[in-house]
C-alpha cells in the first residue's frame, strides 16, 4: 500500500478531504494526527464526537468504516497501537525493518476464512 491508492481508497469511501491528508501521513509515515482523527484511531467514541467538526459529524461512518477496512490493523484500536505506529514510522518505518509486518495477520486471516 502506498498513498496515493490509501488516498483513492479514501476518495471513493466519501472520507472528507480535510480528514483524508491526516489520516494518509499518519498511516504511511506515522506522523501524529489532529485530536478528532487520533480520538477515531484509538477507539475513543466520546472524544471523536467532541472534537467532530460538521462534516465529520456527518461523515462518521465512512470516516469509522475506511480506518476499520483500508488500514493496517495495527495501526489503530487503542491509544498503545496508535503511539506503537507513530513511534514504528508507519509502513514506511515497517518497510525500514524497524518493525515487523504482523500488523496485517490479522486481516489476513479474516479474508482466508470468508474466501473458504
Amino acid at each position: 500500500m502506498d498513498g496515493s491508492d490509501l488516498r483513492m481508497w479514501l476518495q471513493e469511501l466519501k472520507v472528507p478531504e480535510h480528514i483524508i491528508s491526516g489520516l494518509v501521513n499518519y498511516v504511511i509515515h506515522g506522523k501524529p494526527t489532529g485530536g478528532f482523527l487520533r480520538a477515531v484511531l484509538t477507539n475513543d467514541l466520546r472524544g471523536a464526537f467532541q472534537r467532530a467538526d460538521d462534516i465529520n459529524l456527518q461523515a462518521m461512518p465512512e470516516i469509522v468504516g475506511a480506518i476499520y477496512w483500508e488500514t493496517p490493523n495495527g495501526c489503530n484500536g487503542s491509544p498503545e497501537k496508535v503511539d506503537a505506529w507513530m513511534a514504528k514510522g508507519g509502513l514506511m518505518g515497517l518497510d525500514d525493518g524497524r518493525g515487523d509486518h504482523e500488523y496485517d495477520k490479522k486481516r489476513d486471516d479474516e479474508l482466508t476464512e470468508v474466501e473458504v
